[in-house]
């Protein structure tokens, strides 16, 4: 009996944090709509793209060089700057980024330190649409035909500063964009090896593809940073408790799991 009431206790106590931590979420959710308790960030950004080919079999397929740095950056910054304003934070843009601007409580310093792009190649592959079936030995004919194929990867790296130094982290995401690879594999007769025939069309990817990742990266990067600081309030606010993870959906509702998710790779 001794042990079932302090089960009870214990789930009470679990089922309050978690109410209390959906209550502090919505809570930083509110507070960017008010100027008083909004969150202000400073944003800056490097001009610089680092270009990798990473393709092998594909080598003499080379986009990246053909690729603008200026319009990239570009692309990825007023994206994420506007998704930032949109999501109701005070963004205040900097030319330089400067690591020893004192930071107030409700003041953070985001900085896009490093951004590349990438060709890559990855084995891509078509599945058979007949399979013929012997019911007497039970063999299936599964055939795969299999393609190496190119992509793009935008990858960015961002520097995070609060008030207290030892919070300092270093952010990363990165979106891929592949060749598109489709098709069917035909078989006239099943006994023989002799006559397969594989139909396929691909699609490669472009230039522009590298515009609309970095676009997206920008949109995704606004949505991770915010989901970050929202559950660094509701751990705060609930000193630990709350072992859920928040994030905002496209309509701006807020959802919790438990495990993370929507959320930057923290590298440091």
């Amino acid at each position: 009996m001794k042990y079932l009431k302090i089960l009870t206790i214990g789930c009470l106590l679990l089922s309050s944090s978690i109410v209390f931590g959906q209550k502090y979420a919505k809570e930083f959710l509110n507070n960017q709509e008010r100027n008083s308790t909004r969150t202000t960030v400073y944003l800056s950004v490097t001009d610089d793209v680092i270009k990798t080919n990473s393709q092998h079999v594909l080598s003499s397929s080379n986009i990246i060089d053909s690729i603008d740095n200026k319009q990239l950056v570009s692309t990825f910054y007023n994206e994420l700057k506007a998704e930032l304003k949109f999501l109701g934070f005070n963004v205040v843009e900097k030319e330089t980024y400067l690591p020893s601007t004192p930071l107030n409580d409700n003041e953070f310093s985001l900085y896009i330190s490093q951004i590349e792009i990438e060709q890559t190649e990855q084995m891509d592959s078509i599945n058979n649409v007949y399979n013929y079936q012997d019911d007497s030995e039970g063999l299936m004919d599964n055939l795969v035909f299999y393609k190496v194929t190119g992509g793009l990867s935008f990858n960015v790296w961002l520097n995070f500063s609060a008030q207290d130094t030892t919070e300092n982290k270093i952010f990363y995401t990165d979106i891929q964009m592949k060749d598109a690879l489709s098709g069917y594999i035909e078989k006239n007769n099943p006994f023989s090896k002799d006559t397969t025939f594989v139909t396929y069309s691909l699609t490669e990817v472009n230039t522009n593809d590298a515009y609309v990742i970095s676009f997206l990266t920008g949109t995704n990067a606004a949505r991770y940073f915010f989901n970050f600081l929202m559950n660094r309030y509701v751990w705060i606010k609930s000193e630990g408790k709350d072992t859920k993870y928040y994030w905002i959906n496209d309509n701006r509702k807020i959802e919790s799991s438990d495990i993370v998710r929507d959320n930057f790779d923290v590298l440091q």
